[in-house]
């Protein structure tokens, strides 16, 4: 209970510091408000239904930066990019980057009537079931991957997979 009432608390906030004691521009942020709720990134480890109530456990980054930003982003966070196998400028590889120093879990309850959208699918909005099938299988294809997970009054009511080129 405790880990669900933090990561309300922190899907609550609108916006991410950084460390000089700034925020972040918003297009930057992994908190930002969208229709319906706040939207965080995360990596989803598992989902579940216990008693009627579906959860999911789920590390939620700090900041999804793009473009120019994510090259700041990165070398902010780590000087040493270039030896990281980064071309010299520390642009990270695709155009975006994660920032994710607190790798630590929360669970998050989730909404009766979810919407889930995964990029690569045959079925691109499974049902609840589906996805909890497809994230808690062994060596699951979207281990390590973000998705976007918008949450409502304390409750997840859309997950979507982020999209890696």
């Amino acid at each position: 209970m405790r880990n669900l009432l933090l990561a309300v608390a922190l899907l609550s906030l609108c916006a991410c510091t950084r460390a000089g004691g700034t925020t972040d521009d918003a297009r930057s942020s992994a908190s930002a408000p969208v229709a319906g709720g706040m939207q965080r990134a995360a990596y989803i480890h598992s989902v579940a239904v216990e008693n009627g109530t579906r959860t999911m456990q789920a590390d939620l980054a700090e900041a999804f930066f793009t473009g120019a930003d994510a090259g700041k982003a990165i070398k902010r966070d780590n000087p040493d990019c270039a030896k990281d196998s980064l071309d010299d400028t520390c642009v990270p590889p695709h155009g975006w980057y994660l920032r994710n120093r607190d790798t630590n879990v929360s669970t998050l309850m989730v909404a009766s009537d979810v919407y889930i959208t995964l990029t690569y699918a045959s079925e691109p909005h499974p049902s609840f079931e589906e996805f909890m099938a497809l994230i808690n299988e062994p060596d699951s294809t979207k281990t390590g991957v973000p998705f976007w997970v918008t949450v409502r009054n304390g409750v997840v009511v859309a997950i979507r997979e982020q999209l890696i080129p």
